[in-house]
C-alpha cells in the first residue's frame, strides 16, 4: 500500500465511527442504528448492509410486511387458532386486560389473591362464582387496592367509594333489622 492509499483509507476511517472491538481485530465496523423502530439498537454491521441487530428483528419486521400484504389469510388463521385454543386465548385476553388497566400480570394478581387467602377483602367470603375476582383501584389516583368480588366491588362503585354514603346506608339497615 503507498502512501497515497493509506491517508485516503485514514480519512474514510476517521469519517466513521467504527466500533473499537472490531477494529482491534482489523475489521472495520460501523455502529448502525436497528431497522425496527422499537428496537433502535446501536450495533456493529460487519458488511455495512446489515440492517437488524438480530435475527429476532428481521422476522418481526418481515412478519409485519407479509400481514400487511396478505391481511385476509392473516385474520383467517388468527381465528382459525382461537377457535383451536379458547382457553390460551382466554389467558391471553386477561392477560392484556390486566396489564393495560392496572399494570400488573395474572401472576401478580394471583399473588395478591394468595396474599388475602382467596377472600374478598371487603366481606371476607371465600369468592368463586360469577364474574370473577375484581382488582379494586382509587378512581383518582389510580393506584391499586386488593381483591373483592364482583358484588362488593359493584357495590362499591353504586356508592361512588364515599364512605358518607356507606355509614348512612350502615345506619338505615341497622334501623330496620
Amino acid at each position: 500500500m503507498d502512501r497515497t492509499q493509506a491517508n485516503m483509507l485514514s480519512s474514510v476511517v476517521s469519517s466513521f465511527d467504527f466500533c473499537a472491538k472490531d477494529r482491534s481485530k482489523g475489521k472495520l465496523s460501523t455502529q448502525i442504528k436497528c431497522a425496527l423502530p422499537e428496537c433502535a439498537a446501536l450495533f456493529a454491521s460487519r458488511s455495512g448492509s446489515q440492517r437488524f441487530c438480530s435475527p429476532r428483528c428481521r422476522r418481526v419486521v418481515s412478519g409485519r410486511r407479509y400481514r400487511k400484504a396478505n391481511p385476509v389469510s392473516c385474520n383467517l388463521a388468527v381465528q382459525s387458532w382461537r377457535k383451536r385454543n379458547p382457553e390460551k386465548q382466554a389467558r391471553l385476553e386477561k392477560s392484556s386486560d390486566l396489564k393495560k388497566r392496572y399494570g400488573i400480570t395474572i401472576e401478580q394478581k394471583e399473588a395478591r389473591l394468595k396474599a388475602q387467602d382467596y377472600r374478598c377483602a371487603g366481606c371476607g367470603s371465600l369468592y368463586i362464582g360469577g364474574r370473577g375476582w375484581c382488582t379494586d383501584h382509587d378512581h383518582k389516583t389510580g393506584a391499586l387496592r386488593d381483591e373483592l368480588c364482583s358484588n362488593c366491588n359493584s357495590a362499591l362503585g353504586m356508592v361512588k367509594e364515599s364512605p358518607e354514603i356507606l355509614l348512612g346506608l350502615l345506619a338505615y339497615v341497622r334501623k330496620w333489622s
